[in-house]
């Protein structure tokens, strides 16, 4: 149903009035904490709706809100480390869509099912460079806590997330840029590629 000026313009002011959000140059911009706060709430309705809802339907849910919540071509050069530089083109732009294919599939076949889990988003706190993480905890239905943090970068005026922290130690773009150097380094660009495929493959049909 096709919104009418009125509706529009409530609608605006109704984003405007939201809290993490704030205006710059005549675009809302969202604040760290606002960014994660949507990546868990995509999260947790696909957990809500993972019994109606194939792995694909999981997928389509959370794929719009991680492209735009994580800037994976910035991820996926720090994966790649020094051997980034002898990429080409074709290469960068292969690898770039299959790291994005593959984090948005690891989050659609982990947040499976619901269970009573809610997410609680803590403080922010200043990082060297510019950079912000932003403490966040997945709580069970048991009420046990498990912490995914977030690292998030401004892009021309646009928080995005960087780097993820599972149990607020163990650095996703870390772990992968040890993995993926080394498999450049003995086997090249190819394996690499298919090594993330496969393990993308594999994921999808958990």
């Amino acid at each position: 149903m096709k919104a009418t000026g009125l509706t529009g313009a409530l609608i605006l002011l109704m984003l405007l009035a939201r809290p993490g959000l704030a205006q710059q140059d005549g675009l809302l911009q969202a604040e760290p904490a606002a960014v994660v706060a949507e990546v868990n709430e995509a999260l947790i309705g696909a957990m809500r709706e993972a019994e109606a809802s194939a792995f694909q339907g999981r997928y389509d849910r959370l794929a719009p809100v991680l492209m735009t919540a994580f800037h994976f071509p910035f991820m996926a050069r720090v994966a790649a480390g020094r051997h980034w530089r002898d990429l080409d083109p074709e290469q960068k732009d292969l690898l770039t869509d299959a790291f994005a294919r593959m984090s948005v599939t690891t989050y659609a076949a982990r947040f499976d099912g619901y269970t009573g889990q809610s997410f609680e988003v803590g403080e922010t706190i200043e990082q060297p460079r510019g950079r912000v993480l932003v403490r966040n905890r997945l709580i069970n239905g048991a009420g046990e806590a498990v912490a995914i943090d977030y690292l998030l970068r401004d892009f021309d005026g646009r928080w995005r997330i960087v780097d993820v922290f599972l149990d607020g130690t163990i650095s996703e773009i870390a772990t992968k840029r040890s993995e993926y150097n080394s498999i450049l380094k003995r086997t090249g660009f190819d394996d690499l590629l298919a090594r993330i495929s496969s393990k993308t493959a594999e994921l999808a049909a958990e």
